[in-house]
């Protein structure tokens, strides 16, 4: 797991390529924002700013601006970001796994997803890989 976080944290890093890609549109990215949005919102708050790109087929990155709230601040502070980043990844791997929602955004089935925090800069990457070729389980939606 570990050689996917440091990719994306490279990617992070130099925010104006992925401000330029995140432009670009694709299909589902509306629906894509709101259930990140929502889910977001479960787990802590809504963000101020979402990005997201598709790199390819397979690879999506979405990047939330603004997401923690006060408690989760004060333990940044606190220099308690391990056991913080600890609780969010399971918290919010739950959600995202979780999420029928999203495997009928990008109409395929959710193979893995990879979160990652700035707690700095208030800043989240979430990075999904995903198998086109098995459609998602949530039928209902389309």
């Amino acid at each position: 797991m570990h050689n996917h976080s440091g990719m994306f944290v490279a990617i992070a890093e130099d925010s104006s390529d992925l401000l330029e890609l995140s432009k670009k549109n694709f299909l589902g990215k509306e629906d894509l924002h709101q259930e990140i949005n929502h889910i977001s919102q479960q787990a802590q708050k809504a963000p101020e700013e979402v990005i997201s790109v598709k790199l390819n087929d397979r690879t999506y990155i979405v990047l939330r601006t603004g997401i923690f709230i006060t408690i989760e601040r004060e333990l940044i502070r606190m220099g308690q970001t391990e056991i913080l980043r600890t609780a969010k990844r399971k918290v919010e791997k739950r959600l995202l796994h979780n999420s029928m929602r999203l495997e009928s955004v990008f109409d395929a089935k959710i193979d893995d997803v990879f979160t990652s925090w700035d707690f700095e800069r208030d800043k989240s990457v979430i990075l999904f890989i995903v198998n086109p070729t098995q459609k998602g389980s949530n039928e209902l939606d389309k």
